[in-house]
């Protein structure tokens, strides 16, 4: 720590913000004292059996030393500054207050050559920061236990985590990876084989194009991939598996493990609510079923129509879901307030921020969307759409993403916390450009306009547009959700659910999906 806790000169210790970042700075230091919990949008009064306040409602700032725990704590610190506090001396954000040594890469590849022995299975995953951590942490512990603990490790960027704790929630070994922002690495040569370089090079372009972006980009990418490579190389697989599948880390794992002959997926969360999904090829979380769907629409599912409604409405009782939702009474009266004789559009922001490439490459095309080049596109032109049309408008961003968007009036609002299903439930029509949420959307039987390239694309459930939004949206609310649309959704959710979805454990009273019985490589994919 950047003090030891009995120096603070009788300061009380304080969190500031309550989400993944400050459960994980909880569990890995059970021994420090937190007074109380600082959030902006609290919606509750406790926290781990501690208080929970805004920040205007505490006057005694130069009695706390804050720390803050939240990744993206630029305007937090203005805040703190704007008061008259000192950063270490009255606060600090929690990477340096859990003060961890700056490594380089050459250390952390020694440490790993140390521990070198033939691994069974290795996953990669930086659980702790994950939406739903606990959740995920669970099930590939039971997924160590089911294949044999022995010789399985965990691989992770353990920030603020210690070893001996992730392993005792784990039950596996745990290496500590760092990620490659929070090496000291300097100016090191990098060097790569003629066909890595090459397929670095082509991942850089698909995503920058040829300007001055894809040179940084290419120069930190080899940099990426030979980091990873070795670190792989030390850790001697016989098979690999990959939390996440956006994350250019992530996608560079899987090819370094191609390249060495060692099989290898990633996990994810999967398109329907209340699993994971496992893909050996699919890139950004495309899975065997969505890339090869005329594959298996000769092949019967496990479940009959009478368990997907079971199915179904246990999804819709227990609101399952991969985020965690807010209801603040705020958002609720804004809501509250949008003109109940118009129809209403939800339209559901994406990450663009975390994608990692231009928006409009050749990338973005491929995997996102060849109808808009960002969601900030995406809104102005359906803003525009509903004003001619006399539509409200309802517009979430993705969580990840610190939209300036503040307005709302009597036909459209902009919400950040409110739950899911209630906005789709609110809505005559759903519009996505590329979200799990389209899931949620059918399952409550709401037309889905589709204006992304995603898994639904092609399956029959959805008003897929091709330059032609208006007239999609306007068929959407006249016709809403067709039978044919239900039937083809249905059948897509129960083959996923027969081949490439696995049931994530949080719903023991109605299973469904793949068990853990097999393996992820033996799977239910079509031989």
């Amino acid at each position: 720590m950047i003090k030891e806790v009995s120096s603070f000169e009788g300061k009380r210790i304080v969190f500031w913000g309550i989400g993944n970042v400050c459960r994980m700075c909880l569990i890995g230091h059970p021994e420090l004292h937190v007074s109380f919990f600082i959030d902006s949008n609290k919606d509750k009064n406790l926290y781990s059996g501690k208080p929970v306040y805004k920040p205007e409602e505490i006057s005694d700032w130069k009695d706390l030393f804050v720390v803050i725990t939240i990744k993206k704590d630029v305007r937090i610190r203005e805040y703190l500054d704007d008061l008259g506090l000192k950063e270490f001396e009255d606060y600090s954000g929690y990477r340096d207050f859990f003060q961890k040594s700056i490594r380089n890469s050459k250390s952390v590849l020694n440490e790993l050559s140390s521990q070198r022995q033939r691994n069974k299975c290795v996953i990669f995953a930086d659980l702790f920061t994950s939406r739903q951590s606990e959740n995920i942490s669970r099930f590939i512990r039971e997924y160590f236990r089911r294949i044999g603990t022995e010789n399985c490790v965990l691989a992770a960027n353990l920030n603020v985590m210690r070893v001996e704790i992730v392993s005792e929630i784990i039950g596996v070994p745990v290496v500590d990876v760092p990620s490659i922002e929070d090496l000291n690495e300097g100016n090191e040569k990098v060097e790569l084989t003629g066909e890595d370089e090459s397929y670095v090079l082509e991942d850089c372009r698909s995503r920058f194009g040829n300007d001055t972006k894809f040179q940084i980009s290419l120069n930190d990418s080899k940099r990426l991939y030979s980091y990873y490579k070795r670190v792989v190389s030390c850790l001697m697989p016989q098979k690999m598996l990959v939390w996440g599948c956006w994350a250019r880390r992530n996608i560079y794992l899987k090819h370094i493990a191609d390249s060495l002959g060692i099989p290898c997926g990633w996990i994810e969360y999967g398109y329907f609510p209340g699993t994971y999904i496992f893909s050996k090829v699919g890139l950004f979380g495309y899975g065997e079923v969505c890339l090869h769907p005329e594959e298996f629409k000769c092949h019967k599912p496990k479940y009959n129509d009478s368990e997907y409604l079971v199915i179904e409405n246990k999804v819709k009782e227990s609101r399952l879901d991969t985020g965690i939702f807010r209801e603040l009474s705020e958002e609720k009266e804004t809501l509250e307030a949008l003109d109940k004789t118009k129809k209403t559009l939800f339209l559901v922001g994406s990450s663009d921020s975390t994608m990692d490439m231009d928006h409009g490459s050749d990338m973005w095309k491929r995997f996102v969307s060849t109808n808009v080049d960002s969601t900030e596109e995406a809104l102005a032109i359906t803003k525009e759409l509903c004003k001619k049309n006399n539509w409200n408008l309802i517009f979430k961003p993705h969580p990840s993403e610190k939209s300036e968007l503040k307005e709302s009036d009597s036909d459209f609002c902009v919400v950040r916390f409110a739950p899911i299903d209630d906005l789709i439930q609110r809505s005559d029509a759903v519009v996505t450009i590329g979200s799990k949420v389209s899931y949620k959307a059918l399952i409550y039987d709401k037309p889905l306009v589709e204006i992304g390239v995603f898994t639904m694309v092609g399956q029959g459930c959805s008003y897929e547009v091709d330059g032609d939004y208006e007239k999609k949206l306007h068929e959407a609310l006249e016709k809403g959700l067709t039978q044919e649309m239900k039937n083809c959704f249905k059948d897509h959710v129960m083959t996923l659910l027969s081949y490439d979805h696995w049931d994530d454990l949080t719903h023991n009273d109605v299973p469904y999906g793949l068990n853990l019985d097999r393996d992820f490589f033996d799977g239910g994919e079509i031989a």
